[in-house]
């Protein structure tokens, strides 16, 4: 077995870009609990500034129970504190 210290890295110096990008969706199953399924993807590159430059890419994927603290109202509108003036 071989540590991880014994390979070669992808990335080549300490510079490195991360731009991200994320979607996900509520559906409420109760007034105050809802399953949220999200995805993330993530590149990090050190943008040709260092070699070698082979790149990180990460795709990950989210499923879990979100618990919110107000109740919703009128379809999928959350009761805010303090509550917002009326219009």
């Amino acid at each position: 077995m071989a540590s991880a210290g014994s390979f070669a890295p992808d990335l080549g110096g300490a510079f490195e870009f991360n731009l991200q990008a994320a979607t996900g969706v509520h559906e409420f199953v109760r007034d105050n609990v809802a399953v949220t399924v999200a995805a993330r993807y993530l590149p990090v590159s050190s943008a040709g500034l260092y070699a070698p430059n082979l790149g990180l890419n990460t795709i990950a994927g989210l499923v879990d129970v979100t618990w919110f603290f107000q109740k919703r109202l009128h379809g999928k509108r959350l009761v805010t504190f303090p509550p917002l003036p009326a219009r």
